[in-house]
């Protein structure tokens, strides 16, 4: 008979019957080559990086709406400056290039550090970063309302900005 049950599924006095042997964990254990146990021990700390990995993953998922509310932002600002230029007779494409590549780079470092913070398990610290800086609320309701809103309001913005740069200059 073969027990591979935690606890014991056969009592250890079935042996005591003719022509039965018993074969159970403890047995296999004893008689285990070392190298073998060492394979349950590397299969366990596969499957503890594998767990800590999926839980890791989660976590970052756990952001995915404060982060489209923040790339949504930084692209509404980036169209409507685009626009603008346009309007101003850049039609090369070489200010929308740069823009684009600007925006790229600008978004970089917090995408990094969404990461961060959502292994550190700190992702309401890194969602009130947003909120304080950008004004961006990060529920997927929010982040749609906002976007909207930041269509209609950035080219304001974004002319008011323009105009005290240019007068500052």
């Amino acid at each position: 008979m073969i027990d591979l049950g935690l606890p014991r599924n056969v009592g250890p006095d079935v042996v005591e019957v003719a022509g039965v042997e018993l074969l159970d964990l403890e047995t296999i254990r004893i008689h285990a080559p070392i190298e073998e146990l060492g394979a349950t021990d590397e299969a366990r700390e596969l499957v503890n990086r594998a767990a800590r990995n999926f839980g890791r993953v989660g976590e970052e998922l756990d952001l995915a709406p404060a982060v489209v509310a923040l790339r949504s932002h930084v692209f509404d600002v980036l169209d409507a400056e685009i626009d603008r230029a346009r309007a101003r007779g850049d039609d090369d494409g070489r200010t929308e290039a740069a823009l684009r590549h600007m925006a790229g780079v600008l978004l970089h470092t917090p995408m990094v550090r969404s990461r961060d913070y959502a292994r550190a398990g700190e992702q309401r610290a890194w969602i009130d970063g947003l909120e304080a800086v950008f004004g961006i609320r990060a529920d997927a309701e929010a982040a749609a309302a906002a976007s909207a809103d930041r269509v209609v309001d950035s080219g304001a913005d974004s002319a008011e900005f323009g105009d005290s740069a240019r007068d500052a200059g």
